[in-house]
């Protein structure tokens, strides 16, 4: 619903943010974007002159209903079973903290007020479980210890 009902005035790409103003927590709240999120607005919002970033053809946000079935669609012609919007969230909560990053900046970046509901998102893939062994084994390539030291500080 956040991404859904979007409008061009909660949109600041030269801040490179955008302000959610209906969520969950019932107060506005700022996300920070990407590089590549910001390229995607920027096109979405030059194609057409909507106060929604999304418009469906009449000029209104499309229905859960729509986006559901578009969803749906998709993940299955990418061969994705059993595969949900919401589910985006664990993949990115869990590149964050298996990056490197602190449990309170991938908690600020999913917007989660305590590193419990956090870590409900977030997993330390195999990946870096395997750095952070060698890491205690003393055998860490340089390139890997920032991971490994990351999450033994998570």
């Amino acid at each position: 619903t956040e991404i859904r009902t979007l409008r061009r005035e909660h949109v600041a790409l030269s801040q490179g943010v955008v302000t959610l103003v209906k969520t969950k927590a019932q107060e506005p709240q700022v996300v920070v974007l990407s590089a590549e999120a910001r390229d995607i607005l920027q096109k979405q919002l030059d194609c057409h002159g909507s106060d929604w970033v999304f418009p469906n053809p009449s000029g209104r946000p499309y229905s859960r209903v729509h986006v559901s079935r578009i969803w749906r669609k998709a993940a299955r012609a990418a061969g994705l079973t059993d595969f949900h919007f919401h589910d985006l969230r664990h993949d990115g909560a869990t590149k964050a903290l298996n990056a490197g990053y602190s449990a309170p900046i991938v908690m600020a970046l999913g917007r989660w007020k305590t590193e419990r509901m956090m870590r409900r998102y977030a997993a330390v893939t195999d990946k870096t479980l395997r750095a952070a062994a060698e890491a205690v084994a003393g055998n860490v390539a340089p390139s890997d210890r920032k991971t490994a030291t990351a999450f033994a500080n998570a």
